[in-house]
Order: C-alpha cells, then structure tokens, then sequence
C-alpha cells in the first residue's frame, strides 16, 4: 500500500513538473523568437503571459545586447524574473564596455543586490574607463544596497537621485469608487437568427445589424523605462468606432452562441483606457515590476445574459454606460496571435 502511495506520488509531482516547465521561459526562448523575426510587442506578450527564469546577470545583458534584444524587452525581463546577485565595479566596466546601453546598467544596478568601490582609487578606475558620469553618480548615491523591485514601482521618472528621499512619505491617491451598472433594457422576445456564432449583432427594426468588427493588435507599454511595471492592451484604429449609440439608448444587442455555451464564459465588455487620435487603447493586463498582477475589475463592465431560444441570448448593457469606446473582448484568444477580431461601438 504504502509503495503505490509513493509511486503515485512520484508521477504527480513529475507531471506537474512538466506542465509547469512547459511554460518556464528563458533568454533562449526571447533570442530565438528574435531571431525568427517575431515583434517586439508579441515577444513582450509572452513575457508578461508566462513564467520566467531569466539570466539577468552581467554575462547574460551582454549576450542578449549582442543577439539585439531591445531595451524595452529586457527592462521586461527584469519586471518578470528579477535577478539574484551582487555586482561591483567590474559588473559595470564589463557592461559597458560590451555597449550595453546606460539605461539597461542603471536598471540592472537598480535591480540587483551592489557593492560599488567609490574610493578615489575606484572612481579614478572608472574615469579611466569613460563610464557615464550619470552611472558614476548613482554608484555614489548608492555605493551598497539590495536591490528593491518593489520600491521601483513608485518611480514615475529617471531621476535616480530621488533615492535619496525613499524614506518620504508618498501621498496615495483615493480609490474611485466602483460604478453601479443599472439594467433597464428593452427585453425582446424573438431575434432573427444571426449570421456568425460568437459575433455580437445590434437589433434595429426586426433586423441584425452589424456593430463594428476592429483588428486589436497587442500593445505592450512599459511605464518609467519599465519601473512602473507594464500595460498590455488591445489596441484599435482609428479613435472612434462608427457604429454609436446615445447614453440610455443602447440598442438590443444579440449573440449567437455553439453547443450550449455559457456568454459570461466567452467574452467580457471593456471600456477603453485611452483614446489617442489616431487609436483607442482597451486594457488586458497589468504587471508591476516585481511581477505581480493588478487588479483590473473595474474596467470590466457588468453584464447580463437573457436566453432567447436555443443558442441565442440577448446581452443586456448596462444602460447608464458612461459616454467612450467599448468592445467585447475575447476571454481566450490566441496568445500566440498578434491580432485579434473584437466587436466594438461607442457611446455618445
């Protein structure tokens, strides 16, 4: 009894060491998806999708600047797998003698545990290696120290002398309060049938009508140089979709779905976070740089579901939506793709 106890112990622990390994990335995983010509914005997904175990190292910056891995990726890297070490002086002269770029040192020094030698002797030996006098002037500010993912979250900008005043305290912004949806809708009946599974149509006089079908590309923003953590985001041309309802008057809108699905489980309605001339941003994810999630519930729009006949429901909007761009967003889509097909419209 007792054997097959370990035995079957064995092969959970070994399978879910397999599962868990399947999605463990490294700096071969991002070097080969660059080498294969893979964006930056799809390299930056999968970063923030996945588990990590970078090596973030002196040896390995210098081997990802050599296979030009960009600094908006690597700073994502040290958002995901933070590194475990103590650099020195020499960390620093090797880094930049191999053209790592300022702004990836400052980061690594930021990151990783330091020990920097700013004797005169140590400083003359930097002068002498035509280190950057901003690099050289953070050593000094911070000659020892551990390094503190978290406490970079809180920087908004560059200006590394701030570190001085980390001990401050920071005034917190108050949390808004999250809306409360009403559902007054109009509740129909009967709907014509709609024509694509999956694809929310708008009821207008017995008809289906199409709302806006956008192509959402992956956008992936790195906020303070990658301090701030990172936004990724669903991002749609142009700013504003064509197809708009006014506020309290959002039109019946009805999905056709397959096999007795569930519509909460197959896509959620998001209002966009910003909107740019030219684009309107929906958020999908956020990372600070220790890797932690934030929460983002209240960017979710409420929704209810009324079953019409078999596989067509009726999506009840809340009616006292506030006045910008929506889009139903897919629940699973591809992580792999680096577009996909979402249904948008606007409230005016």
């Amino acid at each position: 009894m007792k054997t097959h106890f370990f035995i079957i112990a064995f092969l959970f622990i070994t399978f879910n060491f397999k599962i868990n390994a399947q999605d463990l990335i490294t700096n071969q995983d991002v070097i080969a998806m660059k080498s294969a010509k893979i964006t930056d914005d799809v390299i930056l997904a999968k970063i923030t999708a996945s588990q990590c175990d970078f090596d973030l190292s002196t040896t390995g910056l210098i081997d990802l600047k050599n296979a030009k891995i960009s600094d908006k990726i690597t700073n994502q890297m040290f958002i995901s797998s933070p590194p475990i070490e103590t650099i020195t002086n020499e960390d620093i002269i090797r880094m930049y003698q191999a053209k790592v770029s300022n702004n990836i040192i400052i980061s690594k020094m930021i990151a990783t545990n330091h020990n920097f030698d700013i004797s005169s002797d140590g400083l003359i030996s930097l002068t002498s290696k035509k280190i950057p006098k901003k690099i050289v002037k953070f050593m000094i500010e911070q000659p020892q120290g551990e390094g503190n993912i978290e406490s970079l979250n809180n920087n908004k900008e560059r200006n590394y002398s701030d570190r001085r005043n980390s001990n401050k305290t920071n005034k917190t912004k108050p949390k808004v309060a999250p809306i409360e949806y009403t559902f007054n809708n109009i509740i129909v009946e009967s709907s014509p049938t709609p024509e694509f599974s999956f694809r929310p149509y708008y009821l207008s006089d017995e008809t289906l009508k199409n709302l806006e079908r956008a192509d959402a590309s992956i956008d992936v923003k790195v906020l303070a140089f990658g301090y701030g953590g990172s936004e990724t985001f669903y991002t749609v041309f142009p700013s504003q979709s064509k197809c708009r309802f006014s506020a309290g008057n959002i039109a019946p809108i009805i999905v056709k779905l397959d096999d007795n699905s569930d519509p909460s489980e197959i896509f959620y309605l998001v209002k966009a976070k910003e909107v740019k001339k030219d684009r309107r941003r929906f958020i999908m994810s956020k990372m600070s740089l220790g890797g932690k999630g934030a929460d983002l519930s209240n960017n979710i729009v409420q929704l209810e579901f009324k079953k019409i006949k078999d596989n067509i429901y009726q999506i009840l909007v809340p009616d006292n939506l506030q006045s910008g761009e929506y889009g139903f967003m897919p629940i699973n889509p591809n992580k792999e793709a680096s577009t996909i097909k979402i249904t948008c419209f606007g409230i005016d």
